[in-house]
């Protein structure tokens, strides 16, 4: 059952001078609930991309961010999937495609129940699925052979460099999809790398498209650093997790790449969206 959570960390959705620090204060928020109910379940988690980036480089969010990015190995990635909607409050909703056939991506959600944040390519898709103000889970999985990891990764976003072989490459990956459906691959993909728990290596699941793989001692045992006022868990080594990352992330980009770098074609942290209207009316 989930604690009283608008009493331990209650609702700061309109803290803030502008729109976009409203959206951060609700962000913080449900950051602060998900780190707690991973200490109470004993889960591992670690902040991921732009928002461990502005951990370790502002102390809190990149001023101009509008997302959190999250990342937890399989199997806590798994548990958090079996009794998210036990421990979680109501407020916060537990997205996945299984749940919400309409969203497109693989990888987990939370979103927060009262706001709406559309991304750019979202525009005619509201009130398909739920676009509340949103928290990415991208679940970890070992890889024992990391080349063999970044060759089927190009292969399932199909970016090489040659483009008759990235031709042929996006041939094979439509007749296997066609053939076992894209959710089978992926659920495959994610056996064959998760399996390998004797490894070094950690990356990326195939439920997103991004390529990133580590050694896990420069991830586990996570740690906890400042985050505004309160402090979350991130890589061990954040140094060498970010420079695989970005290079000289040190260095804030132009005014430029900080304007072309939100996720939202529109937000609204006092509006919910029009998916949410379908869940009340299904008491859900």
């Amino acid at each position: 059952m989930a604690k009283d959570y608008k009493k331990i960390f209650p609702d700061t959705r309109n803290e803030g001078n502008t729109e976009l620090e409203k959206l951060q204060s609700t962000l913080t928020r449900m950051l602060c609930i998900f780190d707690d109910v991973c200490k109470e379940h004993n889960l591992t988690y670690w902040l991921d991309c732009g928002t461990l980036l502005g951990a370790v480089r502002h102390k809190g969010f990149i001023p101009w961010d509008d997302d959190v990015d999250l990342a937890m190995p399989r199997k806590d990635y798994e548990r958090l999937k079996e009794i998210a909607d036990d421990v979680l409050p109501k407020e916060i909703y537990f997205q996945t495609n299984k749940r919400d056939t309409a969203y497109r991506y693989y990888w987990a959600k939370l979103r927060d129940r009262k706001s709406i944040a559309m991304e750019r390519w979202e525009r005619n898709n509201e009130g398909k699925y739920h676009m509340g103000i949103m928290i990415d889970i991208f679940p970890y999985d070992y890889i024992k052979h990391p080349k063999s990891y970044f060759f089927f990764k190009n292969w399932f976003v199909c970016q090489f460099k040659n483009k008759t072989f990235n031709f042929l490459m996006r041939i094979i990956r439509g007749i296997l999809v066609f053939s076992f459906r894209k959710k089978n691959v992926i659920k495959f993909a994610n056996w064959f790398y998760g399996r390998n728990k004797d490894t070094k290596y950690f990356g990326k699941g195939y439920d997103s498209p991004f390529r990133s793989v580590y050694e896990v001692q420069d991830i586990l045992p996570v740690k906890k650093i400042p985050f505004g006022k309160y402090e979350f868990c991130v890589p061990n080594n954040t140094n060498k997790y970010l420079t695989s990352l970005y290079g000289d992330y040190m260095t804030p980009p132009s005014i430029e790449e900080q304007k072309s770098s939100a996720h939202f074609l529109k937000f609204d942290v006092n509006k919910p969206c029009l998916f949410e209207e379908k869940l009340r009316k299904e008491g859900k």
